[in-house]
C-alpha cells in the first residue's frame, strides 16, 4: 500500500472502533546495505516497499501513528521479540529441529523487521511492555570509512572462506559463492596479486571425497616454508571437516612428506614451476591473553541456570613484564556457572570510563554434559534443553609453558616484487594428526606461533555439530602433526565462536563472539558495537575491528580502539552505493599500509531475499578513522596514541 492508503486505514481504525489494537508487521532500517538488498528484492518480485522509506524506522511508526489518533503503542524488532517473548523452552524446541548456521543473516533480517501494536484506552499491552532503547547511537562517527570498487577486479565472489598471504600473493581458500554462473561450496583456490589485484582460479586435480578441501568456515595460516594449513571449518552443519591440509604454492622441491616419510602432495592442474617466497612479520612471545568482551565466572548454583549480575570493576588489561595472570572484568556480565577466581593484581583500572554501548546480543544456549564436558569429546544432542553451563570441568592442565610461545603474524602485505600469478601452481597433501585430538570445529580462531624454535598453531574456540560454543584451546605442530591441548583456567577467554584473534605487545587479544549472553559490554572508553563475523588488524598499539554483525540497529562499521589506554571510537561505514553493495561480514582482509585494506569475499545467502556476494577484492580506506581517532578521540581523554 502507498504511505497515502495505509495511514488513511490507520486513521479510519482508529476512529471507528474504541476498543482494539492494531498490530502491524513491517519492514524497518531501509538505508544500509542489507536494507537496500532487500528493497531489491521486494521490486524484484513485484511487490515494492511502498512505504518504508517515509517510515524507515520504529521510531517513526510509533510516531505515525499516534499522530493517526492511536492513545499507546509499542514495537519491537524481531530479534527482540525472539529473544524476549518467545520462551527459551520454545526457542530450544525450534532450534534443534534442524542444523542451523546461518546466524549473520537470521540476525539481520530480524533486525530489518519489527512488530508494532498500537492500543485504545482499554486494551492491555501485547508486547509486556518491553521498551529497550536499541536506537542508533549518535556517537557514532560518520564520513570516515571509504570503500573503493576496484574496475573489473571483482572475481572473488565467495563467504564463509580463509584467505592468508605468502610474499604479496593473497591466498584464497573454499567457501560458498558462485562459480561458473552458479551458487555452491567451492573447491577452488583463488591466488591474488596484492599489488594489481589480479586473481587466477586454481582447480586442483584430487579427488575431493579424499581430501577435505571444500569446506566452510575454516582458518588458513601461512608458514615460514611457503605452504599454509588448512584448520577445521565443515562442509555442512552436520559434518565437520577432520583433516589437516598443508598447501604449498609453487614450491615443489620443498614439498612437505607425510607422517608416515611418504610423499603426498598432489599437483594442480596448473603446472607451472615458478617458485614464490613466503613472508612473515618478526615473532613476539605469547606470554599473556587480552580478551575484550570476556564472560567473567562464578561458583556453580544450585538451579545451575544463566544468572545476570552486576559488577562496579572498570578494568582493562594491560600487559606488565611482571604480569602472571589476566583478567577481563565487565561491568555487566553474564555468569556461566563457575569458578570466579581470577587475579585481578595485574589489572590496570581506567578511571571514569564510560560504557555506552549497552547493546545486546543473544543467540542459542550453550548446551554441556554436565557429567562429563570435556571439549574432546563429541556429546550427543540433549534431549532436554535446560542443561546448565559447568565450565569448571573443563580445567585442563596445560603441558606447555604459555611463555615458551612466539606469535606471527601473516596478513600483513608486503612491498615486495611478488611474481607473475599466472606463474603459479599449488600442490596439498594431508597431514597426519597425532597426540591429543582435539573435537573438529568452524567458526574458530588460529595463530601461528613459535615453541622452543619450532613454528606452531594455536587453535582456539568454535563450534561443532552438537555444541554451539567451545571453550578450549590446542597447538598443532605442522612438522609432526602432534596436537597438545592448551588451556589456562585463570586466563581463558570461554566459550567463543565466530570471534577474531590478533597479536599486540606479547599478548592474543581475542574481540567479538557470537555470544550466548544476555548482554554484552565492553570495558572501554567510548563507543564500541558489539559484533561476530568480523575482522581484526593490530597497527602499532591500535586494534581495528572491520565489520560483523549484530543485534543492534546500528550495523559495525570501523572500531579503533586504543591497546594501551582503552580508548575507542566507532565508525559507519559510508553510505552504500545501490550499484556497488558491500555486507561486511564473513569477509577476510589483508593490510596493505597506510590504512587501506583489501577485502576478499563476503556477504551471505538470506533464506528470504537469495544470496548476497560482494564483488570483490574491494578497497577499505580507513585512514580518516585513524587521523581522527589519534587527533580527536586520544586527545579529548588526554590519551596518547
Amino acid at each position: 500500500m502507498t504511505k497515502r492508503c495505509s495511514s488513511n486505514v490507520i486513521q479510519w481504525a482508529s476512529e471507528t472502533f474504541t476498543n482494539s489494537t492494531f498490530v502491524l508487521y513491517e519492514q524497518i532500517n531501509p538505508n544500509d546495505s542489507f536494507g537496500l538488498f532487500m528493497q531489491n528484492h521486494f521490486r524484484t518480485i513485484g511487490s515494492a516497499l511502498k512505504c518504508i522509506n517515509a517510515f524507515p524506522t520504529m521510531d517513526s511508526q510509533l510516531q505515525r501513528f499516534k499522530q493517526l489518533g492511536w492513545e499507546q503503542s509499542e514495537a519491537m524488532d524481531m530479534n527482540q521479540f525472539y529473544y524476549n517473548l518467545v520462551s527459551e523452552e520454545e526457542r530450544n524446541r525450534v532450534e534443534w529441529l534442524e542444523p542451523f548456521d546461518e546466524y549473520e543473516e537470521w540476525h539481520l533480517k530480524c533486525a530489518h523487521y519489527m512488530v508494532l501494536c498500537a492500543y485504545s484506552k482499554t486494551c492491555e499491552s501485547l508486547l509486556s511492555g518491553f521498551t529497550k532503547d536499541i536506537s542508533v547511537s549518535s556517537n557514532v562517527i560518520p564520513s570516515c570509512v571509504t570503500v573503493e570498487a576496484l574496475a573489473e577486479m571483482t572475481s572473488i565472489l565467495r563467504f564463509g572462506h580463509a584467505s592468508t598471504v605468502v610474499n604479496g600473493v593473497i591466498v584464497t581458500v573454499a567457501g560458498f559463492g558462485e562459480e561458473y554462473g552458479k551458487h555452491q561450496r567451492l573447491s577452488s583456490i583463488v591466488v591474488t596479486d596484492a599489488k594489481t589485484f589480479k586473481s587466477k582460479l586454481l582447480n586442483l586435480d584430487v579427488d575431493l571425497d579424499q581430501i577435505e578441501i571444500v569446506r566452510l568456515r575454516h582458518t588458513l595460516c601461512s608458514l615460514k616454508d611457503g605452504s599454509t594449513i588448512l584448520i577445521g571449518g565443515r562442509m555442512s552443519p552436520t559434518y565437520s571437516c577432520k583433516q589437516v591440509v598443508q598447501l604449498l604454492l609453487n614450491c615443489h622441491d620443498s614439498t612437505r612428506k607425510d607422517k608416515e616419510g611418504t610423499e603426498t602432495s598432489l599437483q594442480t592442474k596448473d603446472n607451472s614451476t615458478n617458485g614464490i617466497e613466503n613472508s612473515f612479520c618478526k615473532s613476539t612471545d605469547l606470554t599473556h591473553a587480552i580478551v575484550l568482551n570476556g564472560a567473567s565466572r562464578k561458583t556453580e548454583t544450585p538451579d545451575s541456570n544463566y544468572e545476570l549480575v552486576n559488577s562496579k570493576d572498570k578494568k582493562l588489561i594491560q600487559n606488565k613484564d611482571e604480569s602472571d595472570n589476566l583478567n577481563c572484568a565487565q561491568k555487566e556480565t553474564l555468569i556461566l556457572n563457575s569458578d570466579s577466581r581470577h587475579s585481578d593484581k595485574n589489572c590496570v583500572n581506567i578511571e571514569n570510563t564510560n560504557l555506552t554501548s549497552s547493546n545486546e546480543t543473544h543467540s542459542n544456549k550453550v548446551i554441556i554434559d554436565r557429567q562429563n564436558s570435556s571439549d574432546s569429546q563429541i556429546k550427543e544432542k540433549p534431549k532436554c534443553l535446560s542443561d546448565s553451563l559447568d565450565l569448571d570441568s573443563n580445567k585442563v592442565n596445560s603441558n606447555c609453558d604459555k611463555n615458551d610461545f612466539v606469535i606471527l603474524e601473516n596478513m600483513n602485505c608486503d612491498n615486495k616484487e611478488t611474481k607473475d600469478i599466472k606463474s603459479v601452481s599449488l600442490t596439498c597433501s594431508v597431514i597426519k594428526q597425532t597426540g591429543y585430538i582435539p573435537v573438529p570445529r568452524w567458526r574458530h580462531s588460529a595463530v601461528v606461533c613459535q615453541k622452543a624454535g619450532k613454528e606452531m598453531i594455536f587453535v582456539y574456540g568454535g563450534r561443532n555439530e552438537t555444541r554451539l560454543a567451545l571453550n578450549c584451546g590446542y597447538l598443532f605442530d605442522p612438522d609432526n602433526g602432534q596436537l597438545s591441548q592448551v588451556c589456562n583456567s585463570e586466563s581463558e577467554p570461554g566459550y567463543r565462536q565466530s570471534h577474531t584473534a590478533s597479536i599486540w605487545n606479547n599478548q592474543v587479544i581475542i574481540a567479538g563472539v557470537l555470544t550466548f549472553s544476555s548482554d554484552l559490554r565492553f570495558d572501554v572508553t567510548g563507543e564500541l558495537l558489539p559484533r561476530y563475523s568480523h575482522t581484526a588488524q593490530v597497527i602499532d598499539n591500535l586494534l581495528v575491528l572491520i565489520g560483523g554483525v549484530n543485534l543492534c540497529h546500528q550495523s559495525p562499521g570501523v572500531a579503533v580502539i586504543n591497546l594501551l589506554t582503552g580508548a575507542c571510537a566507532e565508525y559507519a561505514l559510508s553510505v552504500p552505493d545501490p550499484d556497488f553493495l558491500v555486507l561486511l561480514h564473513q569477509h577476510q582482509i589483508c593490510y596493505l599500509g597506510n590504512g587501506r585494506f583489501v577485502v576478499i569475499g563476503g556477504g551471505g545467502n538470506c533464506f528470504s531475499f537469495g544470496t548476497l556476494l560482494n564483488r570483490s577484492p574491494f578497497i577499505l580506506d580507513i585512514n580518516k578513522c585513524v587521523q581522527n581517532f589519534t587527533q580527536t578521540v586520544c586527545n579529548k581523554n588526554g590519551l596518547a596514541s
